[in-house]
């Protein structure tokens, strides 16, 4: 592809015979849009790829895709990289160099094992789909990075839903999260929320739905406005009370969804005043 340096769009949707990218596709100085959706037997990309017109990137369910290419440049204008259903197990630390990024998706990579820490500090990053990531168990670090560089981003959508999250990781992962303003972890494995999530300025919104055994929450972003925790059936009363302690003294209105059966009548005749709280039992 050596020849075709003014090509804008390669499109190869649902091509089932293609196994290789050839290397000279990472350098297409004028490539705006590459969509490889559906290559199912595709197994190599270009080892790197520097493309700085490129606005979307696309691989999903490519089944036989291992791994993903080094990018070797900064990218300001790529907004979106697709990569659900596909086969890969990590992510390169120069995935940071997509400046650009607004929408990341890996949803159902069921190999993936890691991610690196660079996606956390993408300045316009703005929604995470992670979603079925079964065996996702950790974050890397950048070699001497230092904890609070990873508080930078404006991102809105965080999904960690089915995946198979441990208490560890989940506590590695919140100090990501300082400027997400909704964050899903619903079916996740987790026993306790940390204390950590305290870290959250931005949260207004946490679902942890059928989070079956989570027994413990330690703390609560300070500016939540609406909390889901429907069967979560082993969480004890203690965290309950201490939850739903902690949203009637927060401002402005605020939902609240827990399991179980047992209204406190002493929640309603310390807090009759406040016309925009909502429980769902």
């Amino acid at each position: 592809m050596s020849g075709a340096q003014n090509l804008k769009k390669l499109h190869l949707d649902s091509f089932k015979n293609l196994v290789e990218v050839h290397d000279s596709v990472g350098f297409l100085g004028k490539l705006e849009d590459l969509n490889l959706n559906r290559c199912t037997s595709l197994r190599v990309l270009p080892h790197g790829i520097n493309l700085p017109s490129l606005k979307t990137m696309s691989f999903r369910n490519c089944a036989s895709l291992k791994s993903f290419p080094e990018i070797l440049g900064k990218m300001e204008n790529t907004t979106y990289l697709g990569l659900s259903d596909t086969g890969i197990s990590e992510l390169p630390f120069s995935i940071g160099l997509l400046e650009g990024l607004a929408t990341l998706t890996i949803d159902r990579c069921k190999e993936l094992l890691e991610l690196p820490s660079s996606i956390f500090m993408l300045p316009k990053l703005e929604t995470l789909e992670a979603y079925s990531c079964k065996d996702l168990a950790r974050i890397k670090k950048c070699k001497g990075q230092v904890h609070e560089t990873m508080y930078s981003g404006a991102k809105s959508v965080v999904d960690f839903n089915f995946c198979h999250l441990s208490d560890e990781f989940l506590a590695t992962l919140l100090p990501c999260l300082h400027y997400v303003r909704n964050l899903s972890l619903d079916y996740i494995i987790i026993t306790i929320l940390p204390s950590c999530i305290n870290e959250c300025h931005s949260l207004k919104e946490l679902t942890f739905n059928n989070c079956m055994e989570l027994r413990e929450i330690r703390g609560l972003p300070p500016n939540i406005k609406h909390i889901s925790a429907i069967n979560c059936t082993s969480l004890t009363s203690q965290s309950k009370d201490t939850l739903l302690n902690q949203m009637l003294h927060h401002s402005g209105p605020r939902y609240i969804c827990l399991p179980g059966s047992t209204i406190k009548s002493n929640w309603f005749r310390q807090y009759r005043r406040e016309p925009n709280l909502s429980f769902s039992f």
